[in-house]
């Protein structure tokens, strides 16, 4: 679901019978979110989170969808890897498909760090109406640039970077070159439509929410430096 979409749905969950939810999503809101299904329960669960790599378009009643290699989704509890049992149990509802699940000890802390991955991206689709193939090569480093910033936002305010090192792949050297190329081939063709352009364009509202939650951490340190960030995010939307 879209972030500012999941709050309708949480007394649904905390009244559910099920000993297992997973909400699924970008969700930089996860702790609150956990905090309340916990205070409104009528049955004890296990509250995972999530995120599943993949991009596309709704269209003529059909979904477009682009994903790298086999679906996996990214999962944990809010601040540790899940249990054996729930491992298990996750594991045997998608045994029968190529569906890889990935475990991560802190999926509060991943989620802040995938923002700062997104929402550069989102500040260069929205200053070229969403078409990608506009962006130039200048403006792609930016985004890297901003990116960074981003990292080094949340290094203080002593959240880990996760996945671990994801940094690297925006500062100088082989592994920011890699990310570079990446990005001006997905800008130049419909990989980056599909993965980016078309939710950006269709996601608006969650862009900004997300945004806003990003400024939220940025209000903890607003003294962090983060110029490039300043710059690009004039071209979110205001409305």
């Amino acid at each position: 679901m879209q972030y500012q979409q999941m709050q309708s749905i949480l007394d649904d969950l905390a009244v559910c019978e099920s000993p297992l939810v997973v909400l699924v999503g970008n969700n930089p809101s996860a702790a609150e979110m956990d905090t309340y299904i916990r205070e409104h329960w009528t049955v004890p669960k296990t509250i995972l989170f999530g995120f599943q790599a993949t991009g596309g378009r709704r269209e003529d009643g059909k979904l477009i969808c682009v994903t790298f290699g086999n679906p996996r989704l990214k999962c944990g509890l809010l601040n540790s890897e899940p249990d054996g049992e729930t491992k298990a149990k996750l594991q045997e509802m998608f045994a029968e498909v190529k569906y890889k699940i990935d475990y991560y000890s802190d999926m509060d802390a991943w989620y802040k760090g995938h923002l700062v991955f997104v929402l550069p991206i989102a500040f260069i689709c929205y200053l070229h109406d969403c078409d990608l193939k506009k962006a130039s090569g200048r403006q792609m480093k930016q985004a890297m640039a901003a990116a960074l910033e981003g990292y080094g936002l949340l290094s203080a305010l002593g959240y880990p970077i996760l996945p671990e090192g994801s940094e690297a792949y925006f500062e100088r050297g082989l592994k920011g070159g890699f990310m570079y190329v990446m990005l001006r081939i997905m800008a130049k063709t419909n990989l980056g439509k599909l993965a980016a352009s078309d939710h950006y364009w269709n996601a608006v509202t969650e862009m900004r929410e997300l945004n806003k939650a990003f400024d939220t951490l940025r209000a903890k340190k607003p003294d962090f430096p983060m110029p490039v960030w300043q710059e690009l995010e004039r071209h979110m939307p205001k409305g």
